[in-house]
């Protein structure tokens, strides 16, 4: 660390309820202006980049087995934004197929893009038909393979 531990402290300033926790932080924020604070906005990444050479540190660590196995614990249950369930689609060797339920003729698909342009969609729509376990149209059934690549 640039300026060195001892020269930081922490304190608690204030005890509160989980259910104001943010509106406290905000208000400490908004007047305090610490400057080592990153983000202006408690609770929130927004406008937030990281630095070329943080992420090139990011990029080449090794992280332990029981670092790794709590990330994967830390995961559970969490909601993926449309460009993480994007980005595991691409991550992953996967087959989209789809089946027309009026005639049971299925396509198959080797991308997500290449299945949602057939069906003249979004491919973020077509996507969220697959993570819903929808019908699209009523009569389409789209369903996602995964196999390792």
């Amino acid at each position: 660390m640039s300026y060195g531990y001892n020269n930081f402290r922490l304190e608690i300033l204030e005890y509160c309820d989980r259910s104001n926790i943010i509106k406290i932080e905000q208000d400490y924020i908004n007047r305090f202006k610490p400057e080592y604070n990153i983000l202006t906005k408690a609770a929130s990444s927004l406008n937030f980049r990281h630095s070329k050479q943080t992420l090139d540190i990011f990029k080449s660590r090794k992280l332990s087995a029981e670092a790794l196995s709590n990330l994967k614990k830390a995961k559970i249950g969490a909601t993926l934004s449309s460009l993480a369930k994007a980005n595991q689609l691409l991550a992953k060797s996967h087959v989209i197929s789809i089946k027309d339920t009026e005639t049971n003729v299925v396509k198959e698909y080797s991308s997500i893009r290449s299945a949602a342009r057939e069906l003249q969609i979004n491919h973020s729509t077509l996507l969220n038909y697959v993570d819903k376990n929808k019908l699209y149209k009523g009569k389409y059934i789209v369903e996602r393979k995964y196999s390792p690549k």
